[in-house]
């Protein structure tokens, strides 16, 4: 059975605790993000203590019009990001396997789009923003309300372009989810600060709002590689320009029906609890495009063990000729490791596997498809084979299966 990447099919805040519950680099940033929104009123305070500092230490000098926001540095520097910057944009993490080269290319092309359209996107509304609006002669709530709509439409139009851009809707789920936050967070900021009372006018708030800004940019740029990185193998079965995300990927195989997810796996947990077992699974076998071919469809594990159903998708049955002939001549199997061939030692290596439990699962008098038990405990393993009953049990087993992989006449694999 061929490896190939793992791949996670939640999406949204499910995905998102996939990842912060290993305390890795997505917990810390969510951890930060909840902390800035359950925390924001101080934060807010904080922001206005420090503009304030800002502002009055240079009193002289805090005055600026119109013409000087056209020529705020914001500007000069998105022009850098967008130039330079995205040229020199790389994922920090190099792909564990060969076939996942193309995956993380992918994902690259992915974070450098995102930054393009963000900042392409915020450099037209801030300049829209400066000339059409008579900034010198508005008072603060007036420019507050402007500069607000402004932020908020920016950010409509960046989600309606990367749509429009083919941005994996996976991501762009998981990516806004965090980043509007955010979000918030700077708006909330802009309203503080315009409502706080002091002797600046419009045009100088706004100018001193471009800085946080400007600040905030530079924030987005440094951290949406980890951003990225953070998607893992979500990304694996979606598109970008017209090309799959990962050539190796195989979508998994689904049930012929969804009511039987739940009835297999519970009928695999009983498999698992009567033979010690680590990890069970059913596979169907079935031809495509002229090519004999076998997934797994239904898989259940004990505690600790990890799944391997994306790994055991579209496997050709041509590596397993030798197993299908056993199967068809003497039923069931049931060994160690040891007593496979080289490749398949590796596989089973692989997946953590010392022993296994094979039998035929038969529709219309013909081998439709396989129980499958993992043992990853040797003792486990030899407690099980010594059962008089084996071969009886797992028959039972693999009959109660045989409805659970049978699909509609015509159905595309």
């Amino acid at each position: 059975m061929n490896e190939i990447p793992m791949l996670t099919n939640d999406s949204g805040w499910l995905v998102i605790w996939n990842d912060i519950k290993t305390f890795g680099a997505g917990f810390w940033a969510f951890f930060i993000l909840i902390s800035f929104y359950v925390l924001k009123d101080q934060i807010k305070d904080l922001i206005k203590v420090f503009i304030q500092k800002i502002t009055f230490s240079t009193t002289k000098k805090a005055h600026y019009t119109k013409k000087d926001l056209l020529k705020h540095p914001i500007f000069h520097d998105l022009d850098y990001w967008l130039d330079i910057g995205l040229k020199a944009l790389k994922l920090k993490s190099s792909p564990t396997h060969h076939e996942d080269e193309d995956y993380t290319q992918s994902k690259e092309d992915i974070a450098k789009e995102v930054i393009r359209i963000k900042y392409t996107t915020i450099k037209e509304s801030l300049t829209n923003f400066v000339n059409e609006t008579d900034i010198d002669n508005i008072d603060n709530d007036v420019a507050c309300m402007y500069f607000i709509d402004c932020l908020t439409k920016n950010l409509v139009t960046q989600k309606k372009r990367m749509l429009e851009r083919g941005i994996p809707l996976k991501f762009l789920n998981k990516f806004h989810a965090t980043s509007d936050i955010t979000e918030k967070i700077v708006i909330a900021s802009a309203k503080s600060f315009f409502n706080r009372g002091c002797d600046l006018t419009a045009s100088t708030k706004i100018y001193f709002m471009f800085n946080t800004l400007n600040g905030y940019l530079n924030i987005i740029f440094n951290n949406i590689t980890e951003a990225i990185e953070s998607i893992n193998g979500d990304l694996k079965g979606e598109y970008f320009d017209g090309k799959p995300m990962c050539s190796s990927f195989k979508k998994q195989l689904n049930p012929p029906h969804p009511t039987y997810t739940l009835i297999v796996k519970e009928k695999l947990d009983e498999v698992l609890r009567d033979f010690y077992g680590s990890r069970a699974f059913i596979c169907k076998y079935f031809k495509k495009d002229g090519v004999n071919y076998h997934s797994a469809v239904y898989e259940s594990t004990i505690k600790g063990v990890t799944s391997e159903i994306h790994n055991i998708q579209m496997i050709s049955d041509d590596k397993d000729k030798n197993m299908l002939t056993i199967m068809k001549e003497s039923g069931c199997i049931a060994a160690d490791i040891s007593k496979f061939g080289a490749t398949t030692i590796e596989r089973f290596n692989t997946r953590g596997v010392k022993g296994i439990f094979i039998c035929p699962i038969y529709n219309n008098q013909k081998i439709d498809g396989v129980l499958c038990v993992d043992f990853i405990s040797i003792e486990k393993f030899n407690m099980a084979i010594n059962d008089h009953d084996l071969d009886e049990k797992l028959q039972k087993y693999a009959q109660e299966f045989a409805p659970y992989i049978v699909y509609p006449e015509g159905y595309k694999f």
